[in-house]
C-alpha cells in the first residue's frame, strides 16, 4: 500500500511521466526486496472510450519507447471495448517477472481487475481483487492485484462523486 502512495506521488507532482521516468522511480524505491510477492509495478491509465482518444494514447505510448503498443482484451475475454464508456489500460509496467504481455490490455473488462480499481476509485484508498490469475507469462499463477487511485490533485477528494471525476488512474500491483 505504501509503495503505491510513494508511486502515486510522482503522478501528482508531474502532469505525465513517461515509460523511462516511470522506470526510474519505481527502480529509486527497490520495492522488489521492501516488500515480499510483488511480481511488478505498474500505471493504469484512465481515459474516455472515444476513438480518438485512444488513437493518439496509442501514438504517444509507440513514440515513448514501446513501438508495439497496442489496446487489447485480457487473457481469455472478448473485447467487447465498443460497449464501455472508458477504458482502462496498463500504461506502464515494472516487472521482476515476465509479465510484459499486460501492457496495454484493458482491465476495465476483467471482472475482478475492474471491481477493485473502482472500489479504490470511490473509497479513495487501495483495493485488491480476490485470488485471481497473475497473466505470467508461461504459469499458472494465482494472486492478488491492488489497485491505489491517482487523482488529478494532491489531496484526496472529499466524495464519491468527486473522487470518480478526479480520478486519472491506478497504481497497481500483482502479488503472490
Amino acid at each position: 500500500h505504501q509503495a503505491c502512495l510513494g508511486l502515486r506521488s510522482a503522478f501528482i507532482v508531474k502532469d505525465s511521466l513517461n515509460r523511462d521516468e516511470f522506470r526510474r522511480v519505481v527502480s529509486a524505491r527497490d520495492l522488489y526486496s521492501a516488500v515480499s510477492g510483488i511480481k511488478a509495478i505498474g500505471y493504469v491509465a484512465r481515459l474516455e472510450n472515444d476513438p480518438a482518444i485512444i488513437e493518439e494514447f496509442v501514438a504517444t505510448n509507440r513514440r515513448d519507447n514501446k513501438p508495439g503498443f497496442r489496446v487489447k482484451a485480457p487473457p481469455g475475454i472478448a473485447d467487447p471495448a465498443s460497449m464501455e464508456e472508458e477504458r482502462w489500460i496498463v500504461q506502464f509496467l515494472e516487472a521482476n517477472e515476465s509479465l510484459a504481455g499486460a501492457i496495454g490490455i484493458d482491465m476495465k473488462l476483467d471482472p475482478d481487475r475492474s471491481r477493485a480499481a473502482n472500489q479504490a476509485m470511490l473509497r479513495g484508498d487501495a483495493a485488491i481483487t480476490r485470488i485471481t490469475d497473475l497473466w505470467i507469462r508461461s504459469e499458472n499463477r494465482q494472486g492478488f492485484v491492488m489497485f491505489q487511485p491517482v487523482y488529478r490533485s494532491t489531496s484526496i477528494p472529499e466524495d464519491e462523486s468527486q473522487r470518480e471525476a478526479a480520478c486519472r488512474g491506478w497504481m497497481y500491483m500483482p502479488i503472490s
